[in-house]
């Protein structure tokens, strides 16, 4: 017989279940006899602040009958973690040629650097052609090494720069790793528009990180 209609009735103060994916146990789950292939679900939960140990409760439908397990899970509060920084800009030389700045942080502004790949060897990075760019805005998010960035602005192939091609670099690891996505600024007349004069990205730019991070335990309900 199938046990339906079972419930997490407790969890360890700091941990809530997530019950809106499907994937794992809701809010009510279902299981199939003991020792078939479905005889248990996997619960999907967020941790904020310490938690040491503790017990999981869950039970049927009923609420009659209950099964708790040692929730075998610790987690320790460490120190506050580093933001990343960006900004982004432009700067001239002595022959009044412009190029794309940025200068990133990864230890919340305690050091600041200036990514090489972001404004050497254009012509080879970006287009033979390259002749002058700029970085109009930037943005990064995400943790650790999984922390990326990105700006974005325009490139010209002459000193009039009246036709415009857009451009986006992309940092990883935590901003320190920088790139220029060829897909971005090449074949544009394909791409785009066969028509496409000039096009170029203003000054917001924004990332979004997402990284949830699950803990298995298991239970069998009788």
């Amino acid at each position: 017989m199938n046990r339906n209609g079972n419930f997490v009735k407790k969890l360890p103060s700091s941990v809530t279940q997530i019950k809106c994916d499907t994937s794992y146990c809701g809010a009510t789950f279902n299981l199939g006899p003991a020792d078939s292939a479905t005889d248990s679900c996997i619960l999907k939960v967020t941790i904020k602040g310490s938690v040491a140990g503790g017990k999981l409760t869950a039970c049927t439908a009923s609420g009659s009958n209950c099964d708790s397990v040692n929730a075998l899970l610790t987690v320790v509060e460490g120190a506050s973690l580093p933001f990343i920084g960006i900004a982004a800009g432009v700067y001239s030389n002595n022959a009044a040629e412009f190029f794309p700045l940025l200068v990133t942080t990864n230890t919340s502004g305690g050091t600041w650097f200036y990514p090489p790949e972001i404004f050497k060897n254009l012509k080879t990075s970006i287009d033979p052609s390259f002749f002058s760019g700029l970085r109009q805005g930037a943005a990064c998010s995400g943790l650790f090494t999984k922390g990326i960035c990105i700006a974005a602005g325009n490139w010209c192939s002459d000193s009039s720069c009246t036709n415009q091609f857009p451009l986006v670099a992309v940092g990883t690891n935590m901003g320190t790793t920088w790139s220029y996505p060829h897909s971005i600024f090449q074949n544009l007349h394909t791409i785009i528009d066969p028509n496409f004069v000039s096009g170029s990205f203003d000054r917001e730019a924004a990332t979004h990180y997402s990284d949830q991070e699950q803990t298995s335990l298991g239970l069998n309900i009788f």
